[in-house]
């Protein structure tokens, strides 16, 4: 198995980083467009939802890849962090949020969410049709 991470700062500019990232790991694999449009979902709400005091906490991108399965996390960080769930189950295109962990499920085979000592992690499980 293959692994690859990086650390981004918390702020909303820095998904579109987390995306590059992905898109670059990803570039020779079939779910390289959804991995990006995972991790974005992912890294907007670890920014939105880990905020727990003046600081800019960070977020870790991971992206581990097997013959035909890549799994990509996003653990971040925060004493106001809660493991969370998916509040959309259906699609609301007026809706602005809570639409984020509907479309992960969507698109993965499998997602989840654990609690870290520090934080959480969220998770999404791609299946690979194109492995090597």
């Amino acid at each position: 198995m293959q692994r690859w991470s990086r650390a981004f700062p918390g702020l909303l500019r820095e998904v579109s980083s987390a995306r590059a990232f992905v898109a670059q790991v990803l570039a020779d694999r079939s779910v390289a467009d959804v991995a990006v449009q995972v991790v974005s979902e992912l890294a907007a709400n670890a920014v939105l939802h880990s905020r727990s005091d003046a600081r800019i906490p960070s977020y870790v991108v991971a992206v581990e890849c097997d013959f035909d399965r890549v799994l990509i996390s996003v653990m971040d960080e925060g004493s106001s962090v809660r493991v969370p769930h998916q509040v959309a189950t259906e699609v609301d295109a007026d809706r602005e949020h809570g639409r984020g962990l509907f479309i992960v499920s969507a698109l993965s085979k499998a997602w989840g969410a654990d609690e870290v000592t520090h934080g959480r992690v969220v998770w999404a499980e791609l299946v690979d049709d194109s492995a090597p």
